[in-house]
């Protein structure tokens, strides 16, 4: 029998949902709390993966157990046993067809924000103190709308099968937090606007006519602006969503609102939803630089050219390699001849130990040589070069977020996950 769990998480204590060995995921604490209670092993299917720190409200699962279940207490009993970072609201049975990730129709993300320096609510929106123009960065936010290839924003390594989205809605819009509204918090102190004292200080201004305690709401002038919010929100749902999409899209956005892209760079990265070419019928990396013209391929935009100029660098590697190992091998080649005429009865008879060095030497010898050509920045102990992380039959960028992980364009930068929300998933 199929059970449906909803729940909401505080990702700030967990590395994303998944399960991973080394960490602890929400995913796992589901798993081990539910496999005690049911006294046998559990397996939890989520409705979709958040990345480290990320968020989620209203969150689905499911997970399959032979007996009927007493839902009335289950929560209860789940909540007593789970860590404070996770909550469950309701578990309920659900026919056996449905499925957690894949029956859900709609997914939505809210992504917070605020432009002025406030401590309380640094943990849950990202500090953005540049000057924005909302209105330019919703429209290119409307761009997204409709069914479009969004590989330019998916995170490099990931497993999808497809890239194409169909995005059903996405703005930005202010907002004002509880702390502000309901305490009267003023924004930070600026030299562009007239120091402004909260209500609850002793002073009468036109800030704090009324007390504390009051329940008179502050007067307007302690909230943002219209005209220059400083909390905003966007908000964006789909039917699916790529591996670290949303913050590669907030953060190409944001990018958009302080003038460092336009919105026309913007649309460039969306892609047609016709233009996707699977890996097996990617372009090959060509051997030579010569050959630089063959990386084009039919697909447009931004994201592919990107690709191409940043892969040129791999593509002189690839022909210096190609120099050098035929210069070794020809070395070798050399040297095998002049010991045949040497003398093969001396090898024979008395030469059998210094082979064993001379081929001990030259493995070493190769060795380096093999680290020193294919890349210096190989991992240690491993004899992987860094390039290789792209694959030959995939030319593309090497860009980092801000964890470390290889993004696959021109994309902006990755924001930090924990302003992101999971804020609803449909069936």
């Amino acid at each position: 029998m199929r059970y449906f769990i909803t729940l909401s998480y505080d990702g700030a204590g967990f590395c994303g949902w998944q399960y991973q060995p080394n960490a602890v995921t929400v995913q796992e604490c589901l798993e081990q709390t539910l496999s005690t209670l049911l006294k046998e092993p559990v397996q939890v299917v989520g409705a979709g993966r958040t990345d480290s720190k990320v968020n989620a409200i209203g969150y689905v699962a499911h997970f399959d157990y032979d007996k009927v279940i007493d839902t009335t207490r289950f929560g209860y009993k789940l909540n007593a046993i789970l860590p404070r970072g996770i909550v469950v609201h309701s578990v309920h049975p659900a026919d056996g067809d449905l499925h957690a990730r894949f029956s859900a129709t709609r997914r939505e993300y809210t992504y917070f924000l605020h432009r002025t320096k406030d401590p309380f609510i640094e943990a849950r929106s990202y500090f953005c103190p540049w000057a924005l123009d909302v209105e330019a960065m919703n429209e290119a936010a409307a761009l997204l709308l409709g069914t479009h290839d969004f590989r330019c924003f998916e995170k490099s390594g990931s497993d999808n099968r497809t890239s194409v989205c169909t995005v059903t809605e996405a703005f930005w819009a202010p907002y004002v937090p509880d702390h502000v509204s309901l305490l009267g918090f003023s924004p930070a102190a600026s030299p562009d606007t007239p120091p402004v004292i909260p209500s609850g200080a002793k002073e009468s201004t036109a800030c704090s006519a009324t007390q504390f305690a009051s329940d008179t709401p502050p007067a307007t002038a302690c909230e943002p602006s219209p005209a220059e919010p400083l909390y905003l929100y966007f908000r964006i749902a789909a039917d699916r969503f790529l591996r670290n999409m949303v913050r590669a899209v907030v953060g190409s956005l944001i990018e958009v609102g302080r003038g460092r892209r336009s919105v026309a760079d913007f649309a460039a990265l969306i892609l047609p939803a016709d233009s996707y070419i699977s890996t097996s019928q990617s372009t090959p990396l060509p051997a030579t630089s010569r050959d630089r013209s063959t990386l084009i391929t039919p697909i447009a935009g931004a994201c592919q050219r990107a690709r191409v100029d940043a892969s040129l660098g791999d593509v002189r590697d690839l022909g210096r390699d190609e120099r050098r190992d035929e210069r070794r091998d020809e070395r070798r080649d050399d040297g095998r001849d002049e010991r045949r005429d040497d003398g093969q009865d001396e090898r024979r008879d008395d030469g059998r130990d210094e082979r064993r060095d001379d081929g001990q030497d030259e493995r070493r010898d190769d060795g380096r040589d093999n680290g020193q050509d294919i890349g210096q920045n190989a991992g240690p102990g491993t004899g992987t070069p860094e390039r290789q992380r792209t694959a030959p039959d995939s030319p593309e960028r090497i860009r980092t977020s801000p964890d470390g992980t290889p993004f696959r364009s021109l994309a902006g930068e990755s924001v930090p996950g924990h302003a992101l929300f999971l804020s609803r998933v449909d069936y």
